[in-house]
Order: C-alpha cells, then sequence, then structure tokens
C-alpha cells in the first residue's frame, strides 16, 4: 500500500483571509475598544465615548462598492476617490511576502493611519494617530492571528518592521508594519 506523501511546498491559502482576521481579532478585543472610538468619532473627546457595539464596529468596515467615504477600515491600500470630511481612516493589507524556505514565508503587514489634521489632536494631550499605533502594538504584538501565526514586531525577525509617517496635507498619519509567518 502506497502512503500518501503531503506536498512540501507552502501554497499559502490563508493568505487572503490575513486581514480579515485581524480586523476581528480587534473588533473582539477589549484592548482595542479605545480604536474603534477613534475611528467613529471625530471630536477630541472621542477616547472618552462609550464603547461601540459589534454592529457598530462592523458598519465602519468597507465592504466593497461605492462610498468609500462612508467606511472607515479598509482592507486595501488605496482610496479611489478623493475624500473632502475630516475623519479617520485605518487600512491593513498585506504588504509582502518573502519565503524562508519552501514551507515557510515571512509576510508584511502593512497598517495605515491617516487622519485630517483638524482633528489628530484630541482632549487627553495624545494625537488620534499616534494612539491608533500605540493600541494597534498593544493588541496585535504577539497576538495569534486565527491559528495563522504570531504577529510581531521585530526588527531582528524581519527588516520591514517599522513605524513611518505618510500622507499629505490634509490626511497625514503613520504606517505600522508588522511581520507573520506563514506556510
Amino acid at each position: 500500500m502506497q502512503m500518501k506523501v503531503e506536498d512540501p511546498y507552502a501554497k499559502y491559502a490563508e493568505l487572503p483571509k490575513l486581514t480579515y482576521r485581524i480586523i476581528e481579532l480587534l473588533m473582539k478585543s477589549e484592548e482595542a475598544e479605545e480604536l474603534w472610538k477613534l475611528l467613529k468619532y471625530d471630536e477630541p473627546d472621542a477616547w472618552n465615548r462609550p464603547n461601540l457595539t459589534m454592529e457598530e464596529k462592523a458598519s465602519l468596515i468597507y465592504p466593497g462598492g461605492e462610498h468609500q467615504e462612508d467606511y472607515h477600515v479598509f482592507m486595501d491600500f488605496t482610496m479611489d476617490d478623493s475624500v473632502y470630511k475630516e475623519s479617520t481612516y485605518l487600512r491593513i493589507y498585506p504588504l509582502e511576502l518573502i519565503p524562508t524556505n519552501r514551507t515557510v514565508g515571512i509576510c508584511s503587514i502593512n497598517f495605515e493611519v491617516f487622519t485630517h489634521s483638524k482633528i489628530n489632536h484630541l482632549s487627553n494631550y495624545t494625537t488620534r494617530v499616534d494612539d491608533i499605533i500605540q493600541i494597534l502594538l498593544r493588541v496585535l504584538n504577539g497576538a495569534e492571528i486565527s491559528n495563522m501565526g504570531c504577529l510581531y514586531f521585530d526588527n531582528s525577525r524581519s527588516r520591514n518592521n517599522e513605524i513611518v509617517s505618510i500622507g499629505m496635507k490634509p490626511y497625514k498619519g503613520k504606517m505600522l508594519t508588522m511581520s507573520l509567518n506563514i506556510g
């Protein structure tokens, strides 16, 4: 009887689901409640508002189609239309996948946070962009992503891991790049 040999080559089947799994973790995490408030409310006291329900969080996630300006969380790296309102946006997407060997690779994930310059400063003497970046690090650094692997912010494991300033007036922000071993 011949035994079935498993394919020793990575197929990266979970790659298309990665961004959704990260958003799902952020929706369920109590440590990420402030993130959702900072995305939904444009006022300086957004950090001090009541927590959002799951339905309110879900309503912030772009489902595809028209009217991107009505949403705040996206699973890609571009916005097709110009936005004219003062809002905050979070974009999460795989940046690149570099194979380490035939069975596993390192996937870099970008987290882009953009906010209109008029609403960036908060009444607790912090900025919306920096608060969101810190929340992402607090919740996601070392987090297991639905049995896919552990997200990390570690330059010794991936040279892509960094935080950099991005954007142009009036929308400015920061980009956090984290990584995950995936096969």
